[in-house]
């Protein structure tokens, strides 16, 4: 059973191209109730980080 579920899963992978594949799928997303999730993420970089800590003004000279 196994091996024929197997077999029918790359008969039909076959059929397909990567770039179909790898296309959104909006409607098959809908269908399935699956939102579009993406997360957005505050990022500092090094200087900015260092300029939030205390001592990077007595570091830098900064009166």
């Amino acid at each position: 059973m196994l091996t024929a579920a197997n077999n029918s899963f790359f008969n039909e992978l076959d059929r397909h191209t990567v770039a179909e594949l790898s296309q959104p799928q909006d409607a098959l997303a809908e269908l399935l109730g699956i939102g579009v999730y993406i997360p957005v993420v505050a990022v500092a970089t090094a200087l900015e980080s260092k300029r939030m800590t205390p001592d990077a003004s007595t570091e830098a000279g900064v009166d």
